[in-house]
């Protein structure tokens, strides 16, 4: 996650198993969807989780794996880790009798880091939870990670129009982008080398 977060100039979403320790939840794998990207938000889709589930189902320990998605990360850039409206309504998306809880996550390129437990089941909401990292950052993923990532995320643009205000003419369109800013403080802070032996 940490170098999803450091290679990406826009936001990103990636999924990920969670598996449960006493009452310590640890997230074990992530995995980067394909997606399209903007400054201000990541979105998935039903159709883009149809398509994860059926690439994951094909891999050997597939629907091990499928039923143990529990967690949702994204990374917002330089922002605040706070989440914003379009990050509530995305929980919806993953709420489902067969999911009785759900995490999410939210990172960004300060090191901080903000964890929300949904139990849909009973309705309750835990914001801003105590996490620890289990295992330290490998740098002999990068090559790889940054192979899957220019694979998958692709940069979400939008035309638009230039005008000539004195002749009232449209001259050309430009690429440009939105950019939303969220102004809350947060607690949690990554560092590289902080190495621990207890679970998120």
């Amino acid at each position: 996650m940490w170098h999803y977060v450091d290679i990406a100039d826009d936001e990103v979403s990636w999924l990920g198993t969670v598996g449960k320790i006493g009452c310590n939840f640890l997230i074990k794998d992530v995995y980067l969807l394909d997606q399209e990207v903007s400054s201000a938000q990541t979105v998935i889709t039903e159709d883009g989780l149809a398509e994860f589930g059926n690439k994951i189902l094909q891999l050997p320990d597939g629907m091990k794996i499928y039923n143990n998605i529990r967690f949702w990360g994204h990374s917002h850039v330089n922002m605040p880790t706070s989440p914003s409206g379009q990050d509530e309504n995305q929980m919806d998306l993953f709420e489902s009798p067969d999911n009785k809880f759900f995490i999410r996550g939210i990172l960004n390129k300060n090191g901080k880091m903000e964890f929300t437990l949904y139990f849909y089941e009973t309705g309750l909401k835990i914001t801003d939870i105590e996490w620890s990292v289990y295992d330290p950052i490998d740098p002999s993923l990068r090559e790889v990670i940054q192979s899957e990532f220019d694979e998958k995320v692709k940069k979400q643009s939008y035309n638009i129009p230039v005008y000539d205000y004195y002749n009232n003419n449209k001259i050309s369109g430009f690429k440009g982008r939105s950019n939303i800013k969220v102004n809350n403080k947060r607690r949690g802070i990554i560092n590289e080398s902080l190495k621990t032996d207890r679970p998120v």
